[in-house]
């Protein structure tokens, strides 16, 4: 059996963008990832194949003991498996990857390391506040707010004429800065303390000793964070990196293959994502069930979602080949795609992307023939297409999947130009976590128009809703990239 070296690396920090061109090769042939809490999820989705086990930190929640990591990895690379242990920003700099490269070390099983970008260095220069900076700060000094015995007492640092950068001290931020004014820091040292560093929530306070000492630090400042003290804070008004972006876009349904975010951030906008539907299974026994006794003649699906879920249960049942006399028709062009990708051709969609549209081509194509019909969808699909199914044949209807609430996201940003739904669904769950007033000034882009009669009916006034051209995603970016610019243009007169 061939044994791969088990690969260390990081994820660089926030967006997957800080992510090396050799890490990312290393996802995309992983066999397995073990990885960290503090990365850009969406890279797991380079690597649909690979087994993905979740080793993330919190404070006081270890959903795997570092001990138990560690044997995974030994586990894992003599299945065979090419190991892939993902951590967040650089893998040696506070992250444990020394230790686990010494455990394998011991064992004499082989590992190769990427280093990754870290944030005591990305998350201030996305700030404006270089760590280091001639005449200013000619050195600076990494170190945590804990050890493993606990709090870190950091008085000892205040003599270093150092820039500090302070990994982990969100919570001690306030007894920081007493414990440096205490070791001899000049109360008047700048302080800044930012949260979410490279992500699109990035949020940066930046203050002085003293004041921190005094006041606190505003609750909008949440994990991760990183500490800065020291002159060099004093540059970022001069030093804030200036993007072009043209607005604030928000996403409220899972952008997988990031085709949406790609599109619309190459159009300068910057894109926050706050899904707002969960994909979660219905029913999987009955679709078991009825898979293994599938005898239809037609089958109908109106989503990925429901083609994944449908042929994931035939697969364990039957021969794929089981199939090959059977007609399936989808309700479009996206669906068509994640059909193809198992090797099935669809018979037709209609020229409108929408379940009524497909229900008047399925009238028209079988009225008469009394087909027998299998129909999985959504929990929450629109009951028309089920309605004409069962009066052209003899039809086997089953839920499979539901688009549940996944809860509030985080803080939407100030001066939000868009919003953008997938489903109604993501608009009843979006307003049930967000006020109007939150996006008083957006505009309002649906995928179709089930989507946009929910909008009209949480107050959204008429004019300042657009639909796709086509119930597609793409079409949903042109709508944006179009109507937006129109707005623009109209502003700038």
């Amino acid at each position: 059996m061939i044994k791969y070296p088990v690969i260390i690396a990081g994820a660089g920090i926030g967006h997957m963008d800080h992510v090396s061109i050799g890490v990312l090769r290393e996802i995309q042939s992983a066999d397995c990832i073990i990885y960290d809490r503090l990365m850009d999820q969406r890279l797991l989705d380079f690597a649909p194949h690979a087994e993905t086990i979740d080793a993330g930190k919190k404070k006081d929640l270890h959903k795997i003991p570092q001990d138990d990591i560690n044997a995974l990895l030994v586990e894992k690379y003599l299945e065979g498996k090419r190991v892939l242990r993902l951590k967040g920003g650089d893998p040696y700099v506070f992250g444990r990857g020394g230790e686990e490269a010494l455990y394998l070390k011991e064992r004499d099983i082989p590992f190769t390391v990427y280093p990754g970008i870290t944030s005591g260095v990305a998350v201030p220069a996305l700030a404006g506040i270089p760590v280091t900076f001639r005449d200013t700060a000619r050195a600076v000094t990494f170190l945590t707010a804990f050890s493993k015995d606990g709090p870190e007492d950091v008085k000892a640092y205040a003599a270093l004429p150092s820039t500090l950068v302070i990994y982990m001290g969100l919570s001690r931020s306030q007894a920081i800065a007493h414990s440096l004014i205490d070791g001899g820091k000049n109360e008047d040292t700048p302080m800044a303390i930012l949260s979410k560093g490279g992500t699109e929530d990035m949020r940066s306070f930046c203050s002085t000793l003293k004041d921190v000492a005094e006041n606190g630090i505003p609750d909008t400042l949440v994990s991760p964070s990183i500490i800065v003290v020291g002159d060099v804070v004093s540059l970022h008004k001069d030093l804030i990196p200036s993007p072009h972006c043209k607005g604030n876009i928000v996403l409220t349904f899972e952008d997988k293959q990031h085709r949406v975010s790609r599109r619309l951030e190459k159009e300068g906008y910057r894109v926050h994502n706050r899904p707002m539907i969960e994909i979660i299974p219905v029913d999987e026994e009955k679709l078991f069930l009825a898979t293994k006794d599938f005898t239809a003649d037609l089958v109908v699906l109106t989503s990925k979602n429901a083609v994944h879920y449908f042929l994931r249960s035939f697969i364990i049942n039957r021969d794929i080949r089981d199939l090959k006399d059977v007609d399936f028709y989808t309700v479009g062009k996206k669906t068509d795609e994640a059909l193809a990708s198992y090797g099935i051709r669809s018979k037709g969609h209609p020229d409108i992307y929408d379940g009524k549209h497909l229900a008047k081509l399925l009238e028209k194509e079988y009225k008469g023939k009394h087909p027998t019909i299998f129909y999985p969808h959504s929990k929450k699909s629109d009951p028309t297409l089920g309605k004409v199914l069962a009066a052209i044949g003899n039809v086997v209807d089953l839920a499979v999947y539901d688009a549940a609430d996944p809860g509030r996201g985080s803080d939407l940003p100030e001066g939000v130009n868009a919003v953008l739904f997938g489903s109604s669904s993501s608009v009843t769950n979006f307003f049930r976590h967000y006020r109007n007033n939150d996006v008083k000034d957006a505009l309002f882009f649906a995928i179709g128009p089930s989507t946009k009669r929910t909008l009209l009916d949480h107050a959204i006034e008429d004019n300042k809703i657009y639909m796709a051209e086509k119930a597609t995603f793409d079409s949903l970016c042109q709508s944006v990239v179009k109507e937006l610019h129109h707005a623009n243009a109209q502003n700038q007169k």
